[in-house]
This record gives structure tokens, C-alpha cells and sequence, in this order.
């Protein structure tokens, strides 16, 4: 699997694809966290994605997107906590997509709920949230939720439409400017009550 003193080749790349491994959190990785003042560690929630942006060779080289169980997210949460650790950073290729191939369906919500329960966590950050399966319940809950930061990292891609469309992305422009004005209606989720009109401000002025 490995070249000369271990290092990956080229040839290597359809077999870690296929079966990509999760970087388990450990109390090892907690205490080095632990050391680096202003860092938090992070959980990643899948590997992999199963998107066919034009742009991205993201699905060749880590393969499908394949959910790391919730017991298993919860189970290193609470290590890390016993730790010392108060921030999880919740992070994915897809991180909205959480639960597709594993339970037959998206189930970030049921692993948020799942999170605020452990004890000593104070804050959750989540990366990398697409619009699609950006829904009203995920929202919801990141607007209600007491751990969840209100921080909104959200690949766009890009604003224009003709754009947009040749990257190929999964949403069209028109869903996305959905996502984002729902989210603006719930200033606890991170999205500015005004960002709607900076959206449609630069849309003007696209190409």
C-alpha cells in the first residue's frame, strides 16, 4: 500500500478511495490540542463525498462519502472532554450529507441533538454545511442549539449563475439563495438578518 519509507504513491490512490480510513480523536489527540493555545480539535464526521462537481477531484482521491457512526462521534467526544477539550470542531467533505449512506438518511440533526448531551462540551463549530440538505430543521436547530457557535461556513462556489452552472454543483443558484434567506430569518444560526440583500446586491453586478 505504501512506497519506500512509507510514503504514499500514485498507485495508491484507488485503494485508500475505496476505503477510506476516519482519523479517530483520541486523548493523545486531545492533550496535543491541549498544548496549542487557540486550537480546538476536530471530529470529521464522513470521508469522502459523492458530488460531481466539474471542479473538484475531491470523490477520486478520497472516494464516496462514507458516514463515521454517531456512537462513534459521541464515544470520542467524551474522550476528548476528559480531556480538557470545550470546542469540537464538526468537519466534512459534505458535513450537510451526514447519515445518507449509513441510515438511508440525512441525520446531522440527530447527531447535534446527540452532541449537546454530552457533558462539559461547550462549543460545536460546524464546517462546510451546502446548501443542499441546509434544511429548515437543521437550521432550527442551530438557532436554538446552546452549544452550536453561531458561525455559518457555507461553500457557495460562486455567484454567478452561467458560472455556476458549468461547475455543476448539485444545487441551482435559485436553491441556494432559499437556504441562505432562510437562515437570515434566524440571526442565532450564524447568517446575518441582512444577507439576502447583500446576495442579491452582488448579484447585479455578476457576470
Amino acid at each position: 500500500m505504501t512506497g519506500e519509507g512509507g510514503r504514499l504513491t500514485v498507485g495508491d490512490t484507488h485503494e485508500l478511495s475505496s476505503a477510506p480510513r476516519f482519523i479517530r480523536a483520541s486523548s493523545t489527540t486531545a492533550r496535543d490540542f491541549g498544548s496549542l493555545p487557540g486550537t480546538s480539535p476536530i471530529s470529521r464526521s464522513s470521508e469522502g463525498c459523492d458530488r460531481t462537481c466539474t471542479f473538484c477531484s475531491i470523490p477520486k482521491m478520497r472516494g464516496k462519502h462514507i458516514t463515521k457512526p454517531i456512537e462513534q462521534i459521541i464515544e470520542e467526544a467524551r474522550e476528548l472532554v476528559a480531556d480538557g477539550v470545550q470546542e469540537l470542531i464538526l468537519v466534512a467533505q459534505d458535513t450537510t450529507y451526514y447519515g445518507m449512506d449509513l441510515y438511508g438518511e440525512v441525520r446531522l440533526v440527530q447527531l447535534l441533538k446527540e452532541l449537546e448531551q454530552v457533558d462539559g462540551l461547550k462549543w460545536l463549530r460546524l464546517m462546510y454545511l451546502y446548501p443542499v440538505n441546509f434544511t429548515d430543521q437543521l437550521i432550527a436547530t442551530i438557532a436554538e442549539s446552546e452549544r452550536v457557535i453561531p458561525y455559518l461556513d457555507m461553500p457557495l462556489q460562486h455567484i454567478s449563475t452561467p458560472v455556476l452552472r458549468r461547475m455543476q454543483p448539485r444545487q441551482p443558484r435559485a436553491d441556494g439563495d432559499a437556504r441562505l434567506q432562510a437562515a437570515a430569518e434566524h440571526p442565532e444560526s450564524g447568517a446575518p438578518n441582512d444577507l439576502h440583500h447583500r446576495v442579491s446586491r452582488r448579484d447585479s453586478r455578476a457576470v
